[in-house]
């Protein structure tokens, strides 16, 4: 009866070393889609008790854990000398992926005291993420000490932030497109979506919420920004002539395919690419299907980007004075469009 009263006293002192405070919890990430980034996950043990830690991390949508060559989860771990060790890839009942992490020392000798790097992984994030703060979690948490003893903590919820970075150059303009739907309202960049118009040009019509897989072409000064993922309703692009590379790149199989370009006498626009260039993913262009024009300036609001003094020639078109249009290409007198004589723009109706 003294043994057995002896025994319980020990295991009640064991279970009175653990604090509120134990636990398991990974270092902040902010994180851009597309991006990868390695994480560290740490054991807190105020006492140093604990010789066995097994969780499992729910992370966000459009996240996961990288792979080794061997399509397992990579990690590393500064006790895998001495201790029984793995990290692997499951489903649950509701079909939502988890990773199941598992570090015991056989030995049972504690990890250590106070905040100890248990694991380092590698998180990806892909184009479906959604943006802002986002929770991951920690869950089914179980912490056994040399005594066989210890807290399981059903869930430690833990947050992380991500966003879409959309790069502009010093050109003004970059061609755009997402598999998701996108809110530019506070972005401080703006969408157009855009067709081809009599005049040769491409004209920009100003969107805020840009559905997904729609080609756009965006306007801002040279940077990074930030447009946001929602569910709200997106805005009317049914003349939109942009084609999207959201899903993947676009390698130019066809005739007069448009893309975005620094025009002759640094005017942005629409540009014909020639057979075979790869258009990147997540870019824009048009497909026109015949040929247009040697070049299409952007307009917007009836106004043509870039281009100051156009006039309209009334006076018929002279054979004594030269014509060529903005890529320096000589043109006949049925040509329609924004033209230079005489080193001025005229527009041809």
């Amino acid at each position: 009866m003294g043994k057995r009263l002896l025994f319980l006293t020990v295991l009640v002192l064991s279970v009175l070393r653990m604090t509120a405070d134990d636990g398991v919890r990974m270092e902040t990430v902010e994180i851009a889609a597309n991006e990868t980034q390695e994480v560290s996950i740490y054991l807190d043990d105020e006492n140093g008790i604990y010789c066995l830690v097994q969780f499992n991390l729910y992370l966000p949508q459009g996240m996961e854990l990288a792979k080794d060559e061997s399509s397992a989860v990579a990690y590393t771990t500064p006790f895998s000398n001495r201790s029984f060790v793995g990290v692997q890839e499951k489903t649950d009942s509701q079909g939502l992926t988890y990773y199941e992490f598992y570090l015991e020392d056989r030995s049972m000798l504690p990890f250590g005291t106070g905040e100890v790097e248990i694991f380092t992984v590698s998180v990806k994030a892909g184009d479906m993420i959604e943006t802002g703060e986002q929770i991951a979690a920690f869950r089914d948490v179980v912490l056994v000490d040399e005594m066989a003893g210890g807290p399981d903590i059903e869930e430690i919820p833990y947050q992380m932030t991500s966003r879409i970075d959309l790069d502009v150059s010093s050109l003004g303009y970059a061609s755009f497109s997402w598999p998701r739907t996108l809110d530019f309202t506070n972005s401080g960049a703006q969408a157009f979506i855009g067709w081809p118009t009599e005049n040769e040009t491409l004209h920009l019509e100003e969107v805020s919420i840009v559905p997904a897989n729609t080609g756009v072409i965006v306007k801002a000064s040279q940077g990074t920004y930030n447009p946001q993922t929602t569910d709200d309703d997106a805005d009317d692009v049914t003349r939109n002539k942009l084609s999207s590379t959201a899903s993947g790149p676009y390698t130019i199989d066809q005739d007069w395919v448009y893309v975005l370009s620094n025009l002759k006498d640094g005017i942005p626009g629409m540009y014909p690419a020639v057979l075979g260039v790869n258009v990147a993913q997540y870019r824009a262009y048009l497909a026109a299907g015949e040929q247009l024009a040697a070049a299409l300036p952007f307009t917007e609001d009836d106004m043509i980007t870039g281009i100051e003094d156009v006039e309209k020639d009334t006076s018929g078109f002279s054979t004594d004075n030269r014509a060529y249009n903005l890529s320096g290409q000589r043109v006949g007198d049925n040509y329609k469009g924004i033209v230079i004589v005489d080193g001025k723009k005229i527009v041809r109706k």
